[in-house]
């Protein structure tokens, strides 16, 4: 049996993610999002993007 510690994948992904966007001849990455309705799941989604987005240090 395999053992998969997400965390320690996902912080994995997250640090290569990092690297890469910091090599980009771009400007200030940022991600929009666009809520239509009164979803209660898209709002917990929403925000999660958000959360993300701040931890990658990206605009929202």
């Amino acid at each position: 049996m395999i053992e998969l510690r997400g965390k320690a994948v996902a912080d994995a992904h997250k640090e290569i993610l990092q690297e890469k966007m910091t090599g980009l001849e771009y400007g200030t990455i940022t991600m929009a999002v666009l809520l239509v309705g009164d979803d209660h799941g898209a709002n917990m989604y929403a925000d999660f993007m958000e959360k993300t987005a701040k931890n990658f240090g990206y605009g929202f």
